[in-house]
């Protein structure tokens, strides 16, 4: 499974950074200072339980990536039609998105730029944040994670609860 990243920074990094470790075929975008952190000093990311650093492919341009089976949409919410415009190259028919942003209205922008049956709502229950210090570092706190299709309706609104994220990874 080929999985791309966009949004490299506290939950982006979080969760990639866990993918990459496993060995996934990840890629991340991003850009500017944190870029060239992520291609030279590699993705660390602490935890209550453990701190680990990776190395990752990261680069500003969707072309480098190609199309991707997962997207993981990990901007801003103020970012995000932006964003969604900007990885098109990325989605393909079998494509999905999941979405791991904050906001209320997230999967509905997405559904509508992507098409519904692409996106998969996400709902994270932990702080994860960032920063730029001698490579890029991602936090995490301990918590269940929750997926969910929008299907017909956002969470909440006929979504389908699709379980948790796999225990040990924090």
């Amino acid at each position: 499974m080929k999985i791309g990243v966009m949004g490299t920074g506290g939950v982006g990094g979080y969760f990639g950074g866990f993918l990459a470790r496993a060995g996934m075929d990840i890629h991340f975008l991003a850009r500017g200072k944190h870029l060239q952190a992520l291609q030279e000093d590699g993705l660390e990311v602490v935890t209550n339980n453990e701190n680990f650093r990776v190395r990752i492919h990261a680069t500003s341009e969707p072309d480098d990536i190609g199309p991707v089976d997962l997207l993981l949409f990990c901007v801003k919410a103020h970012d995000t039609e932006q964003a969604a415009r900007y990885v098109e190259s990325l989605v393909e028919e079998d494509t999905v998105v999941l979405t791991l942003q904050n906001g209320i209205d997230n999967v509905d922008k997405l559904s509508h730029h992507f098409g519904e049956e692409k996106i998969l709502g996400g709902h994270r229950l932990h702080r994860v944040h960032h920063r730029l210090a001698g490579g890029d570092r991602s936090f995490g706190t301990a918590g269940p994670d929750r997926f969910w299709r929008a299907g017909r309706g956002a969470h909440g609104a006929g979504g389908s609860d699709l379980g948790s994220f796999p225990k040990g990874g924090d």
